[in-house]
């Protein structure tokens, strides 16, 4: 690029911006795995084994 103009920083930003909450959706996703592993585990010391999987939900934005 030989003259980048200030659309081209926007749509930069932009994917700067989708690339640094990538990671902290995955960390959450990571955290929200391993607190529904403690739980089963929980829940099966206490008499109650869960045979259906877990659904975990996700979306690509925040939700309130």
């Amino acid at each position: 690029m030989h003259s980048p103009r200030h659309l081209h920083l926007v749509a930069a930003y932009r994917i700067i911006r989708y690339l640094k909450g990538t990671s902290s959706e995955y960390r959450a996703m990571s955290t929200a795995c391993s607190k529904i592993i403690w739980l089963r585990g929980l829940l099966a010391k206490l008499g109650f084994p869960q045979i259906d999987p877990t659904p975990l939900y996700a979306d690509n934005t925040s939700a309130i």
